[in-house]
């Protein structure tokens, strides 16, 4: 083969490979809430089903989100692809009503939106902001 078909070739396998890989690399929302387990630490959560990403239509039933519960000191929970954005982040303040954060410094209580909105923002983690980290430590 010539350079120049190798040159073309090249191109193009580097293009289809690009427009084949890249829009599969968009990483899940993920919301992780933990605890160590140690000093009496958890985290609460008070919301409705779109706190944890139940796509439940019209479900507006009220849960509440504990960990360490039982054996389990961390809890996952995916939202769908994308990062977390401000709009997203907010969506999600808007349905949770509370948290209560317990460690060795005391009981913090977040129950206003925009100190919601706040905690949540400062939370994010990860890749392109894809995970938001909700831990007492």
């Amino acid at each position: 083969m010539k350079k120049r078909t190798i040159n073309q070739l090249l191109a193009v396998t580097v293009f289809l490979t690009g427009t084949g890989v890249l829009p599969g690399c968009d990483h899940a929302q993920v919301m992780m809430v933990q605890a160590t387990g140690e000093n009496n630490s958890s985290i609460v959560l008070y919301g409705n089903r779109e706190m944890t990403g139940g796509r439940s239509a019209g479900d507006p039933g009220k849960i509440v989100v504990r960990t360490p519960q039982q054996d389990t000191t961390s809890r996952k929970f995916y939202f769908g692809m994308g990062n977390w954005s401000d709009a997203a982040l907010d969506r999600l303040a808007g349905n949770i009503d509370s948290i209560v954060i317990t460690n060795s410094n005391g009981v913090e209580r977040l129950n206003e939106k925009e100190a919601l909105k706040t905690y949540l923002r400062a939370h994010c983690k990860g890749w392109a902001h894809s995970e938001l980290l909700l831990e007492a430590k």
